[in-house]
C-alpha cells in the first residue's frame, strides 16, 4: 500500500496510542482464554464434586445395610428364648453344692456334710 499524500505520517503520539490499543487487544484475548480455561477447571471441579459425593452416598448406603443387619441380627439373638431350667439344671446344682461341702471338708477338716444345716 502507498502512502495517502493527503493524509500526513503519524506522529509519535499516534503511533504510541496505536501500540497501546495493541497491547489491549492483546490482553483482551488472553482474559479471554484464561476466563475459557478457569471455567473448564470449575467445571472439572464440580464434575470431581459429584463423582465423590456420589461414592461417598454409595459408602454410607452399604454401612447402613451391613449396621441393620448386624442391629437386625442381635435383635433376633436377643429375643431368642432362653431354654427352660429343668431337672438337668436342678442335678447340676445339687452336684455343685455336694462338690462344694466335700471341698469344704477337706479344706477344714471336718466330714462332708457336717455344720450344712444352714445351708
Amino acid at each position: 500500500m502507498s502512502a495517502d499524500p493527503d493524509v500526513p505520517p503519524p506522529t509519535a503520539a499516534e503511533e504510541a496510542i496505536n501500540r497501546v490499543l495493541h497491547a489491549e487487544q492483546v490482553a483482551r484475548l488472553a482474559i479471554a482464554e484464561c476466563e475459557q480455561v478457569a471455567q473448564q477447571g470449575v467445571a472439572q471441579a464440580r464434575r470431581d464434586a459429584r463423582a465423590i459425593e456420589e461414592r461417598a452416598d454409595h459408602r454410607i448406603a452399604q454401612l447402613h445395610a451391613r449396621c441393620a443387619s448386624q442391629i437386625e441380627r442381635a435383635n433376633r439373638t436377643a429375643s431368642t428364648p432362653l431354654p427352660p431350667t429343668g431337672s438337668a439344671d436342678g442335678e447340676r446344682a445339687a452336684l455343685l453344692e455336694s462338690a462344694i461341702a466335700r471341698l469344704a471338708a477337706r479344706l477344714t477338716g471336718g466330714e462332708p456334710g457336717e455344720g450344712q444345716e444352714s445351708l
